[in-house]
């Protein structure tokens, strides 16, 4: 697969990585920006093929995607709802305040400046919805079990909660609250933190449920801020 100039993604690549036009909504996620997105006016920075303009389009919200990958907006104007422009999301055409919500849905991680990004969403929005993905424990780590968004090699930082907390306070914005999403399957993740055979981890996992509670691992990290 060609890939792009500047690191840019192409749709294939999109598709492959589960945010393409026939990506599923994450449910999940879907309930949590519903929950916290505020007013009417919505702008998607980073939007894409258009998932999440297209579905809050389709529940009543005013809303525009931005992206600064040509292909992505021509491709979400052609099958998705809602408006889409041009733009790179470090520096936005819009005015202070002119939209209620601002979402950074995982693109975070893919800018070469994340503080600048989120303090352009905070110039234009009111309110900011905010998803990353998150460091892998040093547990898992050392084990060689790694998150499966290192598998996409444009993303340039993961977060933790401390680190997306001060990010956020850099930004002048004031934290609402973060919230730790996509819990990893934890039986499986246990599993391969055992040793010994196939047998004798199935044994010892069984044991273990009986008389621990499992450490829960998350991929994700979801975060609401608002202008103080």
């Amino acid at each position: 697969m060609k890939k792009l100039q500047n690191n840019k993604y192409s749709i294939r690549r999109a598709e492959k990585l589960g945010w393409g036009t026939k990506s599923k909504i994450n449910i999940a996620r879907a309930n949590l920006i519903i929950e916290n997105v505020q007013g009417k006016n919505i702008i998607d920075i980073g939007c894409g093929l258009g998932v999440w303009t297209d579905f809050l389009t389709k529940k009543g919200f005013n809303v525009v995607g931005v992206d600064f990958e040509k292909s992505f907006i021509n491709k979400a104007k052609t099958h998705k709802k809602g408006s889409y422009l041009l733009s790179c999301a470090e520096k936005l055409p819009f005015k202070k305040g002119d939209f209620d919500t601002a979402l950074l849905i995982n693109i975070l991680e893919h800018t070469n400046n994340d503080l600048l990004v989120l303090n352009e969403a905070a110039r234009v929005a009111k309110k900011v919805i905010i998803n990353v993905p998150q460091q892998t424990p040093q547990d898992l780590a050392d084990k060689g079990l790694i998150f499966k968004h290192h598998l996409d090699n444009t993303h340039k930082r993961t977060y933790t909660p401390k680190s997306l907390k001060s990010l956020i306070e850099k930004s002048g914005l004031s934290l609402v609250s973060i919230i730790k999403t996509e819990k990893l399957p934890n039986k499986w993740v246990i599993y391969e933190l055992l040793n010994g055979s196939s047998i004798t981890r199935k044994i010892l996992l069984g044991l273990l449920f009986l008389f621990v509670k499992p450490k829960k691992y998350h991929l994700e990290l979801f975060a609401i801020a608002k202008i103080k």
